[in-house]
């Protein structure tokens, strides 16, 4: 697996934007694989366009999107916990959505609170965040 790396992650990478809901939420829940597989070789190969995706699929308001939406939030904190401090330039937004995401809706039909949000994941991201800091 390691020396088709990347044509791999360059093939996942195509189906990220993929119309098909269930090909999305498949792909989102194989990056964090491939960040364990190869930490060095996911943040050189595919951090940027998967955090792009991710993020993306995290600020989703569409109903439809919720076990999407779900997903990569639990991508992010395993991507996270996989490549360390490499993470920080994506946390920013990403803490910023968490939160969005747990505040209580303030409108009839707006999104619930989001329980997917694994907190401990995210706890480690923002501890790489303060450990990273001069």
């Amino acid at each position: 697996m390691l020396t088709r790396f990347t044509r791999t992650v360059k093939l996942l990478l195509q189906h990220l934007s993929a119309r098909d809901k269930v090909v999305r939420r498949t792909m989102i829940m194989l990056m964090p694989g491939l960040a364990v597989l190869s930490p060095t070789g996911f943040v050189r190969g595919c951090l940027a366009p998967t955090m792009e995706s991710l993020l993306k699929s995290m600020d989703s308001q569409n109903a439809s999107d919720v076990k999407e939406r779900a997903a990569a939030f639990l991508a992010v904190g395993d991507i996270a916990h996989s490549i360390g401090p490499a993470i920080i330039p994506s946390l920013a937004k990403t803490v910023d959505l968490a939160t969005k995401a747990l505040r209580k809706p303030t409108r009839r039909g707006a999104m619930p609170i989001c329980p997917e949000v694994n907190v401990g994941n995210m706890m480690y991201a923002l501890t790489v965040l303060c450990d990273a800091r001069p």
